[in-house]
């Protein structure tokens, strides 16, 4: 094997004409939990407007000062207004006509007085009608001087639609219970390459809250530095649909009362049936403290009895979270009769760095991921270096499931998935899977996945309390405690892991090592069909070679003649097109020779 390294090498330098200088390194925290008093809130108190139609009225703001002024300069709360009513209600700004568009000239916008009392009180005026509002990078913010008043910034109604473009909204603050220091909806709020930092409220969603029936989207937007003091300290979305697309959401906290959700609270309520979505998005170093049981230091999904929800994580990354219970993310559904449902699809994701701890240091779990009572499919996607501090019970680094009595079966799918370098202080340093009852269910089923590295006292990589460990064959582990026992698993086997880094994609991964037994060793068909797809974790197809590998990285082999020419033309050397042709024949044939040769060798064990 050694020689074929040296063979490779000798190969590359030859063709390109390079030395070896000139080639450059580049608590819902268990079932059963009551809700919090704060979570039903009405809206009454507004005016309604009838559907609009037409094309709009493009509404000019003249004036930094947002105040109602009869001085002919038009006010960012006179043109609110005046698109509401569809009418020249303050003459300073044109009449609103339909949907309607507010400009704002590029700067800051202090609120300094309560415009309406709805909900715990807001600066700007209701949201009743269809509008946009175009910041070209302006502020919004609540004034920071002593003896200004207590409000969120702004509140959508139901049948309002708000849309924010290029816009902070900033340092919005309620006292009360009453949900969002930031922007509250219970209608339609979607945000593109908008910051929401700074807010806080001693209720539900520090930055963001949205109520039943509504709907909210992210896009390239960033949720940071805000505060609650129930649930969620970035987003609260409680019977409403999700969607956070390209965007942060980061160092929120929640603290005190529930303390779920440090970043995002998602959550169906009995008759509500709702998604979350988040695609290319970063969860970052949100904090649940403090509460009974704070779960969910970077996302919750929360389903209650009656309730039902579909939780898509896609292209992202969870890191650097805490809470006691689901350091990364919390996924449950409490127990009742009707039982809720919630399913959740973690694909081409990665989840590291997170920790589950208690302050009282008595019991903590899922440092990465807690689950119970639900369906959780990680697909080509990575659990890394989470881990879970606590003196009595510290279970499951990586990811913890819990099956419960009278509750729909727990069930964790791993499919081509890497689990590595997770750690717990008790048992189940990569997977914990607790079972609560005779006649509860817990069910951990894996395939392709690569589960090796973890560490703990009792179940290094896997512990089974209680609940039961499930192989469909092409796993690999470098102990024996995942239950890996089928013909095509590998257990006891190095899988020679590089370090979690950014080897291309939108998300960190483990490479697979020149040589690791993962390569050609899973199952072609399984690589094909959803969720998987044909792609690894950053995207790139399989198989590589005749096989495709095991876990969540695609071994792609040695450079190509396409490499190459990137290789030339990051040195400047001059290769020949006959150069780079032998290049890529006798690299070829070298790489073909180590794939057989590793074939045979799996053969022949």
């Amino acid at each position: 094997m050694r020689t074929l390294h040296v063979v490779l090498l000798v190969l590359l330098l030859v063709t390109l004409g390079l030395t070896p200088l000139t080639i450059g390194a580049e608590s819902l925290s268990r079932p059963g939990a009551p809700p919090s008093a704060a979570a039903h809130e009405t809206s009454a108190g507004y005016t309604t407007h009838p559907p609009q139609v037409g094309p709009g009225a493009i509404v000019n703001v003249t004036t930094f000062d947002p105040n109602i002024a009869a001085d002919g300069q038009c006010s960012l709360i006179e043109a609110i207004v005046n698109a509401n009513d569809d009418a020249a209600t303050h003459a300073d700004c044109l009449a609103g006509s339909g949907p309607d568009t507010i400009e704002l000239p590029v700067g800051t916008y202090t609120l300094t007085l309560v415009n309406n009392v709805n909900s715990g009180g807001n600066g700007l005026p209701l949201v009743t009608s269809v509008i946009t509002i175009n910041g070209h990078g302006s502020t919004i913010t609540r004034s920071t001087a002593a003896g200004t008043p207590a409000f969120r910034i702004a509140n959508v109604v139901p049948g309002g639609d708000l849309t924010l473009n290029d816009l902070t909204i900033s340092n919005g603050l309620l006292t009360t219970v009453s949900p969002a220091g930031g922007l509250r909806s219970w209608g339609a709020l979607t945000l593109s390459h908008c910051i929401v930092e700074n807010n806080s409220t001693a209720g539900n969603g520090g930055g963001i809250s949205q109520g039943s029936g509504a709907t909210l989207e992210l896009n390239d937007t960033v949720v940071r530095h805000n505060h609650a003091g129930n649930w969620g300290g970035g987003i609260t979305s409680s019977e409403s649909n999700v969607a956070v697309n390209n965007s942060v959401i980061e160092e929120n906290t929640v603290l005190g009362g529930g303390a779920d959700g440090g970043g995002i609270f998602f959550r169906a309520a009995s008759g509500s049936s709702v998604t979350m979505t988040l695609n290319h998005t970063r969860v970052l170093n949100n904090t649940a403290a403090n509460g009974i049981g704070p779960s969910g230091g970077g996302v919750v999904a929360i389903v209650q009895p009656g309730g039902s929800a579909v939780l898509t994580i896609n292209d992202s990354t969870i890191a650097g979270n805490q809470a006691q219970y689901g350091g990364g993310l919390m996924a449950g559904v409490n127990m009742g009769v009707p039982m809720g449902s919630l399913s959740v699809l973690v694909n081409r994701s990665t989840i590291d760095h997170n920790t589950a701890s208690d302050p009282a240091d008595v019991s903590a779990d899922g440092g990465g991921i807690e689950t119970y009572n639900a369906t959780l499919t990680l697909a080509n996607s990575t659990v890394s270096g989470n881990t879970v501090t606590a003196a009595t019970y510290s279970s499951g680094g990586g990811i913890w499931m819990g099956g419960y009595a009278d509750a729909y079966p727990s069930v964790l799918n791993l499919v081509n998935s890497t689990i590595t370098g997770n750690s717990a202080t008790g048992g189940g340093g990569g997977i914990s899977n607790y079972l609560d009852a005779a006649n509860a269910s817990a069910t951990v089923n894996a395939v392709n996945t690569i589960v090796a590295g973890n560490a703990a006292p009792a179940g290094g990589n896997c512990l089974a309390e209680g609940g039961t460990f499930t192989s469909s064959g092409y796993n690999l582990e470098n102990t024996d405690t995942c239950q890996f026992d089928q013909p095509t698993d590998q257990p006891d086997t190095d899988p020679l892991l590089g370090p979690l880094a950014n080897n291309g994609g939108p998300t960190a991964t483990h490479a697979l090592l020149m040589g690791s037994p993962a390569i050609d060793a899973a199952s072609n068909a399984v690589c094909a069909a959803a969720p998987v797809s044909g792609v690894d974790q950053r995207g790139v197809s399989r198989p590589q070679g005749a096989v495709c590998d095991v876990g969540a990285f695609e071994f792609e082999g040695v450079p190509t003649a396409l490499t190459s020419l990137d290789l030339q033309a990051r040195s400047g050397a001059a290769v020949s097109g006959s150069g780079l042709l032998v290049l890529a024949l006798l690299t070829a044939a070298v790489w073909g020779a180590w794939r057989a040769a590793q074939r045979t060798q799996r053969s022949r064990a």
